[in-house]
């Protein structure tokens, strides 16, 4: 296994844990199940805009043509950000604005090596150095407003 990859995984932070001991009751009756955000819509009509500006900027710039099959990818680049907790952690007034970027950029780059082994087409172009700069940066624009 290269010695990148064995860095990006840190195996001791992964633990079993119970939360809950006991049952829960099922109700009769129509309910909505929501999924976990950071307060907004999973899918909001801003994600979608952002996610087509980022690849059109990227291919316009950088001629990438990024296709479809690129694009269900970097959707879930998007749900993965969302998710991580140790970004979230960090996204508060408490840290400097170069310590957010740095921790997103970190964030970021761990989520693209994930590529590496199954997307490699996709993993060449998003990490070239200089569309790399720019994906991050369109992505923490939106990341940061939102």
């Amino acid at each position: 296994m290269p010695n990148e990859i064995r860095e990006a995984v840190d195996l001791d932070s992964f633990r079993i844990q119970e939360t809950f001991i006991g049952s829960l009751p099922l109700v009769k009756g129509n309910s909505g199940v929501s999924s976990i955000t950071n307060g907004r819509p999973q899918h909001a009509e801003e994600d979608k805009d952002l996610l087509s500006n980022i690849i059109n900027a990227l291919n316009e710039t950088y001629g990438l043509n990024l296709t479809d099959d690129d694009k269900v990818d970097i959707e879930r680049i998007r749900i993965k950000l969302e998710g991580n907790e140790e970004l979230r952690a960090v996204m508060n007034e408490k840290n400097t604005p170069e310590n957010i970027r740095y921790k997103f950029d970190k964030v970021v780059d761990s989520i693209l090596l994930g590529f590496v082994n199954t997307k490699i087409d996709l993993f060449k172009k998003l990490t070239d150095p200089a569309v790399n700069a720019m994906f991050k940066q369109k992505w923490f624009d939106g990341y940061v407003l939102q």
